[in-house]
């Protein structure tokens, strides 16, 4: 089920508030699936996917298939500064344009009203998880801070 809601999210579902009550109320009363919490990752779930990652693609020059820190990090000296450098300012764009799904605050008040964890996982940069914060404004909008914030990203320069 958890796999279920982020999907919705990134659909922009404008039945989004009704889909997730409807999901998570019927899991408590029929005590089907156990459900602690949920885990969102940042582009396309609690904003609006605005990240071009074929272009992306194009400026480092990687090919289709390979992760991107990944193949950041096979390379070396200048060539992996210079990578992580295009890899930076492309997270910058996007952070500019960046905008919260529809209904998102919304979605987490009503997670923690039902006592479930949300927490973030991210391979954005720490800037980035500012600018989802700063958008989302006082915790008593979303329902309080989240639970857990965690970054995956390769080792970079």
């Amino acid at each position: 089920m958890s796999g279920y809601i982020p999907r919705l999210i990134a659909a922009g579902d404008k039945r989004i508030s009704y889909s997730v009550r409807r999901t998570v109320n019927s899991a408590i009363k029929n005590q089907s699936v156990q459900v602690h919490g949920f885990v969102f990752d940042l582009d396309g779930t609690l904003t609006l996917p605005v990240l071009d990652f074929a272009e992306l693609r194009r400026r480092l020059q990687c090919p289709n298939g390979v992760d991107i820190l990944t193949f950041c990090n096979s390379k070396s000296g200048k060539d992996k500064e210079k990578a992580f450098h295009v890899v930076e300012e492309f997270e910058e764009e996007g952070r500019q344009n960046t905008k919260l799904q529809p209904g998102v605050c919304e979605l987490l008040k009503f997670l923690t009203q039902c006592g479930l964890k949300r927490a973030l996982i991210t391979r954005n940069l720490q800037p980035s998880v500012d600018q989802l914060f700063h958008l989302l404004g006082d915790p008593d909008n979303y329902g309080g801070p989240f639970t857990h914030v965690r970054f995956f990203r390769c080792q970079t320069h």
